[in-house]
């Protein structure tokens, strides 16, 4: 048998022996888990689901203002390509982008969104 477990001290440990044909590792602790720790698993459980919610919250959040930015930043740079300088290319950034966020924002307030609705 490739693994063997032989029992040490308290019935919750084990020593773990591993043969192979290149080498010999002897003295890897192997800890059970016993009845008490099971709070600490309903913590990580909720802690895991937190942490996974808020980066779901940020992703959505930030996903908002990602689509003006980068429609900002292709108008502007493409400004400052035809010769407007970078002067011209920084207004029509702000233009773009806010333009953007504007359209957004009108089509959330006057589109009917029926799947929203309760």
């Amino acid at each position: 048998m490739p693994f063997e477990l032989r029992q040490i001290g308290r019935p919750t440990a084990h020593r773990l022996t591993i043969h192979s044909s290149r080498s010999r590792m002897e003295g890897a602790t192997v800890r059970l888990l016993s009845h008490g720790d099971h709070h600490h698993d309903h913590l990580r459980t909720t802690a895991c689901l937190v942490g996974i919610g808020f980066f779901c919250w940020l992703l959505f959040t930030l996903a908002v203002f990602a689509l003006p930015f980068f429609v900002g930043l292709t108008i502007g740079t493409w400004t400052f390509h035809t010769g407007a300088g970078v002067l011209g290319g920084a207004v029509a950034r702000l233009t773009a982008g806010g333009a953007t966020i504007c359209i957004g924002q009108l089509a959330l307030a006057f589109l009917p969104w029926s799947g929203l609705e309760s």
